[in-house]
């Protein structure tokens, strides 16, 4: 009785350990298919620079785990469970394994995604250089326009101050120039009232020739002394300035004393009826004055004169009505 029941509990361990050979040898198979794939993970690890170090930890936790699972396959005889609990953990290890992969599988797709988006960055900044580039000759072209149109400015600068100092001292000149006609215009105005006063005693002259001579007078009155124009041949007084009839002067006036105007203190003649500069008004002119305008010039002259003081002009009979009145205005010159 009691051989056979040990060779029951022989026969059992013999089945048992028929039982842990199988086990070991589809751990073995188990094993080599892990290592196979260990050769294609580290393979990948290899293609993939930026998760090597990530596949490098698993690898290494893998062959720690490895490692007890042959330590566990050497307690098998003694302890079926912990057989039970090496398969599970490989079960688990496996799906990491797979979820290694795929995790993988999904950091290629995001790099092959990173490389076909840093392909398009880079044809964008090629084209941006380009861009880029252009401008740059564009600036480059518009700073020389800018430069040849900064030195055009300059040319044209320098023209009109050149163009602006000729036009001062032309006005300067023609200030000059008018002060100078002021002055003559004075010592015309004044040679105008001589003429005035020489025609008032030629017409007195003309009516004292034209009455008839008395027979019976005890004493003839003493004939003025007269001479001959040297231009016309009129007979005119001896101490007559000018001709009458043509304008010839015989005799050169002295030059006219000169006062400070009381105004602004500019020197003017001192027969003047206004200053030149500012134009106040030294004396009034008469009120009562017969003047008529210069038929060629238009002129104010007096209804009497033989010839305008300004053009030369002799007016006629029919030239004293028909002219229009022309007024001469004067600038005042501060």
């Amino acid at each position: 009785m009691a051989e056979s029941d040990l060779d029951d509990v022989i026969t059992t361990l013999q089945q048992k350990a028929g039982q842990l050979k199988m086990r070991d040898a589809e751990l073995s198979a188990r094993e080599a298919k892990v290592r196979e794939a260990e050769r294609k993970l580290e393979a990948e690890h290899q293609e993939l620079d930026k998760a090597r170090e990530a596949v490098r930890k698993e690898a290494e936790a893998f062959e720690s785990r490895r490692k007890e699972v042959q330590q566990r396959e050497e307690e098998a005889g003694r302890k079926e469970q912990d057989l039970q609990r090496r398969e599970q953990e490989f079960e688990v290890t496996k799906q990491q394994v797979r979820r290694a992969q795929e995790d993988l599988k999904a950091r290629e797709a995001d790099l092959a995604r990173r490389q076909a988006e840093l392909l398009k960055r880079e044809e964008l900044l090629g084209s941006r250089e380009q861009e880029f580039d252009a401008v740059l000759a564009e600036i480059a072209s518009r700073r020389a326009e800018i430069v040849e149109r900064e030195q055009e400015a300059i040319k044209l600068l320098e023209q009109q101050k050149a163009t602006l100092e000729e036009q001062i001292a032309k006005g300067q000149q023609l200030i000059d120039r008018e002060r100078r006609l002021r002055t003559e215009e004075d010592s015309l105005a004044a040679t105008r009232q001589k003429l005035v006063d020489e025609q008032q005693l030629v017409a007195q002259m003309k009516e004292r020739a034209a009455r008839p001579v008395e027979a019976a007078a005890p004493e003839a009155a003493a004939p003025t002394a007269e001479i001959s124009c040297p231009v016309c041949g009129t007979a005119i007084s001896a101490d007559a300035l000018m001709c009458y009839a043509c304008g010839h002067r015989l005799k050169e006036e002295a030059a006219p004393s000169e006062i400070p105007c009381p105004s602004c203190g500019t020197m003017i003649s001192s027969d003047a009826v206004m200053c030149y500069a500012c134009g106040h008004r030294l004396q009034e002119e008469p009120a009562e004055a017969s003047e008529i305008p210069c038929a060629a010039c238009g002129t104010m002259i007096s209804s009497d004169a033989v010839m305008c003081y300004a053009c030369g002009h002799r007016p006629g009979a029919d030239d004293k009505k028909a002219a229009s009145v022309k007024k001469v205005l004067k600038r005042k010159i501060f």
